[in-house]
């Protein structure tokens, strides 16, 4: 990446776009970040970012906010160990995805790195590897009763 090349960002309010982006800045990059709220991104834009309201969930207008861009950092995810919602999994990390990835195609932006988690699917407190460890969901790590409401 050169230091005069555009970044568009995904997940740029999230735990590592705001940590990553002022990195980008200060090596000379212009970040453009895809936010869900810029009203809540007022810090970004005073950095220099350029705000591109939009949502990995939908593609209208995705591909625009990448044309230029030499390489896209695809952050964005939800990503929860007490989740109600289930199917906001595949919403945003599945679809989401997809129409990261296709609008970044349409663009033709050249180089994709993309962040994921191992909780991208969803967390199943049954599941064969916590069985295996022991683990009681209805007890914290330390012992404590788990107070949090698990399904």
């Amino acid at each position: 990446m050169t230091a005069s090349g555009t970044v568009f960002v995904t997940g740029a309010t999230g735990f590592i776009g705001s940590r990553l982006i002022p990195r980008l800045l200060q090596r000379g990059h212009t970040v453009r970040a895809l936010v869900r709220r810029p009203e809540h991104a007022g810090h970004l834009r005073a950095l220099g970012v350029q705000l591109h309201p939009g949502d990995v969930t939908r593609p209208d207008g995705l591909a625009e906010g990448m044309h230029g861009a030499d390489w896209l950092l695809h952050l964005a995810n939800h990503y929860s160990l007490h989740e109600r919602d289930e199917g906001i999994y595949t919403r945003v990390n599945v679809e989401g995805n997809r129409h990261v990835m296709q609008a970044a195609l349409d663009a033709g932006v050249a180089k994709v790195v993309h962040v994921s988690s191992g909780v991208s699917y969803g967390v199943s407190p049954i599941s064969r590897c916590a069985r295996t460890a022991g683990w009681d969901p209805t007890r914290t790590p330390t012992g404590a009763p788990n107070t949090l409401e698990m399904r």
